[in-house]
């Protein structure tokens, strides 16, 4: 589990990919666009922490409260209609 993050830097990371497509990295962000159904990947420090995968937001090692944080950046900057959040961690 990733207990703690630095939230500065994600918002660019988040623009740079929406122009990019492909990968955008930052201090401790990172995205990289995924294949089939995972749409794209999103890592912490190099840890994958969230999936986009086929339109679900899915946790993998935040905990709810710091995953809301995050989410509700992704939702600012995309249009986040289609996405469904899965807050639990795996």
């Amino acid at each position: 589990m990733v207990y703690k993050v630095n939230l500065k830097g994600l918002r660019n990371v988040l623009q740079k990919f929406e122009e990019d497509g492909r990968v955008a990295s930052g201090t401790h962000w990172k995205i990289a666009k995924g294949g089939y159904d995972l749409w794209w990947q999103l890592y912490y420090d190099n840890v994958p922490v969230i999936d986009c995968v086929c339109n679900e937001i899915e946790n993998n090692c935040l905990p709810p409260e710091i995953f809301d944080k995050v989410f509700q950046v992704i939702k600012e900057e995309y249009d986040t209609n289609k996405f469904y959040p899965i807050r639990k961690a795996k």
